[in-house]
């Protein structure tokens, strides 16, 4: 006698009706890229494990790692079970996903994504290219000065300790230092290309968890700016000037998990207490999901019991501003007087002004 649909799916549950472990990673462990095939997209090659969509080149993929992001929606993740999730391309509920790869076609892609990750060649150690890098950073000055309109000082300063570099395509190099050495870094184009679009790159041999960022003094901070964009932490410090004490952190968008938790995690190890945390994401739809998750919905567990102090600060959410440089663009470089400085919400504060907003809104 010929299965049912349902004897086929009972192994995906327990006695409780409650998809099984087995189940879930099996579904996180199907490949995102042939996955993405075997559904009609048909994808780009762009370097070494990198993939971009056809009809979206913000879309990326990197095979080896199983994880996507959109560059121009501002989400991404890991796994194919957040792909299927995404309301755009599959509007899968979460069991819905897990259920559909786990049927026999998305687990032999689950198998064949396994062995072939099995029987790769082991992960090469991450160098810095220095040999691609210029003798001079004058497109890169330009650039973030003229055309973005950052603060030269600031610019100048962050060039001189090595922070920004210019390689010899005259693209921004963005290196990640950590305990002195550099474990990464990631490439920005100083010119856009026909169809608009700046060139982005991150290596896929650094340290992912880690990024561009710069401090003011030495030691501890008391404060952590996170932002999307290495650009929009300069511009934000353009704008509101340095604040004491202080780090300033690009996530490179709002679904890198693994850099998000590392700067917080790794002071909580060498100093015992967390800094407070500000997150001053771009006020879009993206951003807002980030400060809702992170921030009114906070959920942080990797500080046991600790308190910790969220904070937002936002640009105003107007026509044509969406960041911290659209922002510094509009006022033409200018900084803020300092009664004009952007204001910095408490998680308390925050919560209450969303809440208020959606009572507006229902009136």
């Amino acid at each position: 006698m010929k299965k049912s649909s349902n004897d086929k799916l009972k192994h995906l549950f327990d006695k409780n009706g409650r998809l099984t472990e087995k189940a879930i990673d099996d579904a996180k462990n199907v490949s995102i890229k042939e996955l993405m095939e075997s559904s009609g997209y048909i994808l780009n090659k762009e370097g070494n494990h990198y993939y971009s969509l056809a009809e979206h080149d913000s879309f990326k993929i990197h095979d080896k790692d199983n994880k996507w992001y959109w560059n121009s929606r501002g989400r991404g993740g890991v796994g194919a079970i957040t792909l299927l999730r995404d309301e755009e391309l599959f509007n899968r509920s979460f069991r819905d996903a897990v259920i559909e790869l786990n049927t026999e076609e998305a687990q032999r892609l689950q198998g064949d994504f396994s062995k072939n990750a099995l029987n790769q060649a082991p992960r090469e150690p991450y160098q810095f290219p220095t040999e691609t890098i210029a003798s001079d950073t004058d497109k890169v000055q330009k650039y973030l000065v003229e055309e973005r309109q950052l603060n030269k000082n600031i610019v100048n300063t962050l060039i001189s300790k090595g922070l920004i570099r210019q390689d010899q395509r005259n693209n921004i190099v963005y290196p990640w230092a950590k305990d002195g050495e550099i474990v990464g870094h990631n490439l920005e184009g100083t010119y856009k290309s026909e169809d608009k679009n700046r060139f982005k790159q991150v290596n896929d041999l650094g340290d992912n968890s880690e990024g561009f960022s710069f401090q003011t003094g030495q030691g501890e901070v008391k404060n952590h700016f996170y932002f999307e964009s290495e650009v929009d932490a300069m511009s934000y410090v353009s704008l509101n000037g340095l604040t004491n004490h202080s780090k300033y952190i690009a996530m490179r968008g709002v679904n890198n998990e693994e850099r998000l938790i590392k700067e917080l995690v790794d002071h909580v190890k060498k100093y015992d207490r967390t800094p407070n945390i500000v997150y001053a994401v771009d006020s879009d739809k993206a951003g807002k999901n980030f400060l809702e998750r992170e921030v009114i919905n906070a959920r942080r567990t990797e500080f046991k019991d600790e308190k910790v102090n969220y904070f937002v600060s936002t640009p105003p959410n107007t026509e044509g501003i969406k960041d911290w440089n659209d922002l510094l663009k509009a006022r033409n470089g200018k900084p803020f007087e300092p009664e004009e400085r952007t204001k910095i919400w408490s998680k308390q504060a925050y919560t209450q002004l969303q809440k208020n907003k959606t009572q507006e809104k229902e009136i």
